[in-house]
């Protein structure tokens, strides 16, 4: 029974601390956290998808359907490749190579902002999760 009370003593004080920083401006929680750390989905509901990119042009995400944030997820054995032109068609061995089980992050605060369309392509069917905001 003590150790009942200890559990739910150690998620209380968790869930407070949780929703103190969580509740913070975005440079109160930097202060809070020496300054070095970002919170851009905060208050932000995100969105995935699955895509399969195969050997042909695949759209991956249409123009500005992400404004803020965009995170690419390589989930498989084969390379990636993609293509930030807008409606020009990915070509293999060309643009932002996603390695096998690779991340590429589009964000504002990685100085890399782009909303208009981005494509894929790859040597054979590859799994991409797209999550953005």
């Amino acid at each position: 029974m003590k150790n009942k009370y200890i559990t739910i003593g150690i998620l209380a004080v968790a869930v407070f601390f949780g929703n103190f920083y969580i509740n913070r401006s975005s440079e109160e929680s930097k202060m809070a956290l020496g300054g070095s750390i970002n919170f851009p989905n905060i208050g932000k509901m995100a969105t995935s998808t699955f895509k399969v990119i195969g050997s042909s042009d695949t759209l991956v995400l249409a123009s500005t359907t992400c404004q803020q944030y965009v995170e690419l997820v390589n989930d498989s054995p084969r390379t990636i490749y993609l293509a930030l032109n807008g409606d020009v068609p990915a070509v293999y061995n060309s643009g932002i190579m996603l390695s096998a089980s690779s991340t590429y992050i589009i964000s504002q605060d990685k100085n890399n902002l782009y909303t208009g369309a981005i494509r894929a392509i790859s040597s054979a069917n590859a799994n991409l999760t797209v999550s953005c905001y």
